[in-house]
């Protein structure tokens, strides 16, 4: 009988983390795993950028706490990467200098001696990594095959996802003067603080009460952790540290020309996609428009594939809403409140700008995380309210009540003004059978596949016809479902994978 494959994972994040921070990418990591173990693969993951010990400052690696799954998870300490990229925009992130990058892969090194041989290494970003381990990786592990999976565009962009100054979409480094100016004024002077204080209250607590799963969960290491985030961490963290000696790793490395960065940010993207060229033997997209993006900047187009990444939502038949005959179009919004490259902001604006004739038959309903958080909104709403024919406004949605939520909606509007690689709220509405219009970026318009649902982010004024033509006639809604969504099942993602991983 064969041996069961095995497969090892990486991403900034740990394996199934209580307090999930990253995002989609971890959610679709954790259900790979969750199906690959149903398909009897042995599945390791390795996670790094977030774990610190302040009592010795080489690279080593642990066993992380999850005991939920059969998955083994680890977890590299001591990176000289800070994660996730937001803490590390003026870490050298393509080098942190020769020895801790030997140092780095020795450890990985190490890890795949005791733990594999691995049929596959499966990379979902590079955060929390400096990349110049990975030809080390790819020198000494030349039988397993490589995968790459772009979720976001880290490999371009320092901040992952080409958003230009908090305002519109990203068109051009400018010889890298672009990216110092994105990344604010008082970037730099707050960097000196941010990236030690974001791991200051873990490393003092662990180093206080260790890293066993018991203190994980007792109340004094969750004190602890709260205090340090309230106040005063770095000043705590530079008492301790001053004691002991140790600097963290991704202070003491091979930090950038603070006088001169343009340089830096011009050659990252270039030597970042150099290296992927040379390790990987498969890039995947979790669509065509971040395909196109990554050939754009260099990707070798014999290893770029497109694999839309499976979702737990998919249902087949899928519930189609049926236009209803109530008199108001019933018009959503899902996301998060205080991220503008999500559009929530776009999508007020343009109300406000719409007639009374038009807000009078609109129902709108904003299910998003701290919409009041940014100031002004509770206003706006107010104010628009009193135009429209009908608001439902509530902060926040679990995924267990969107259903009940989306029941009588009759249209989603996903109003995303970056390129979104595949944005998950617009498979939300769709596979609660609410059609949605989308603006033209990103990979969203390969889930909806209707041009006739699609407007463009360079005006308000795109998106007020869109919605005042539905409003109008609710029956040409109907028209959305004449072309396919394009959404993968979890098992359908997961056999598309199993190609790219190769025979048995």
């Amino acid at each position: 009988m064969n041996a069961a494959r095995k497969v090892l994972f990486y991403n900034w994040e740990p394996a199934f983390a209580a307090n999930r921070r990253g995002g989609g990418v971890s959610v679709y990591q954790d259900n790979c795993i969750s199906r690959l173990l149903n398909r009897g693969w042995q599945v390791h993951s390795l996670a790094a950028g977030t774990a610190y010990d302040l009592t010795r400052s080489d690279p080593y690696i642990i066993r992380s706490e999850d005991t939920r799954t059969p998955h083994v998870g680890f977890v590299l300490v001591n990176s000289p990467v800070v994660a996730p990229a937001f803490y590390a925009h003026f870490i050298n992130q393509v080098t942190s200098g020769d020895s801790s990058d030997r140092a780095v892969a020795s450890a990985i090194i190490d890890l795949v001696r005791t733990n594999g041989p691995y049929d596959v290494f499966h990379f979902n970003n590079l955060e929390g990594l400096p990349a110049a381990v990975l030809p080390i990786l790819r020198e000494e592990f030349r039988d397993t095959r490589f995968i790459f999976f772009v979720h976001n565009y880290y490999l371009m962009c320092p901040q992952v996802n080409l958003w230009k100054n908090d305002s519109h979409n990203c068109d051009g480094k400018e010889g890298g003067h672009a990216c110092v100016s994105c990344l604010g004024k008082d970037a730099l002077t707050n960097f000196e603080v941010r990236a030690s204080n974001i791991v200051s209250d873990g490393a003092m607590s662990d180093a206080i009460f260790g890293r066993g799963p018991g203190p994980q969960t007792s109340f004094a290491k969750r004190a602890i952790r709260k205090s340090l985030r309230l106040g005063g961490a770095k000043e705590l963290l530079n008492v301790f540290r001053r004691h002991i000696g140790n600097p963290l790793p991704f202070e003491a490395q091979n930090k950038l020309l603070r006088n001169d960065l343009a340089p830096y940010f011009r050659d990252r993207e270039e030597n970042l996609i150099k290296l992927m060229n040379e390790t990987f033997d498969l890039i995947l997209s979790d669509s065509d428009r971040v395909k196109a993006i990554s050939l754009n900047a260099g990707i070798s187009a014999t290893r770029c594939k497109t694999s839309y990444p499976g979702t737990l939502f998919y249902r087949t038949p899928i519930p189609i809403h049926k236009p209803s005959n109530a008199t108001l179009l019933k018009l959503a919004f899902l996301g998060v409140a205080i991220l503008k490259n999500k559009g929530l902001d776009f999508l007020l604006s343009a109300l406000e700008q719409c007639p009374e004739t038009l807000l009078s038959k609109l129902h709108v309903v904003l299910l998003a995380r701290w919409i009041y958080q940014k100031a002004g909104n509770r206003e706006r709403l107010s104010a628009l309210g009193d135009r429209l024919g009908g608001i439902t406004v509530k902060d926040g949605y679990s995924h267990g009540e969107l259903g009940e939520l989306l029941e009588d909606v009759d249209l989603g509007v996903v109003p995303n003004l970056w390129e979104d690689c595949y944005p998950q709220v617009a498979v939300e509405f769709v596979c609660n059978g609410v059609p949605i219009i989308i603006s033209n970026l990103g990979g969203a318009k390969e889930i909806s596949s209707n041009p006739d649902f699609e407007f463009d982010v360079g005006s308000h004024m795109g998106l007020i016809k869109l919605i005042d033509k539905f409003a109008n006639d609710k029956q040409k809604l109907s028209s959305f479902w004449d072309k396919e969504p394009r959404i993968l099942s979890m098992d359908a993602h997961i056999d598309e994978l199993l190609e790219h991983y190769g025979p048995m």
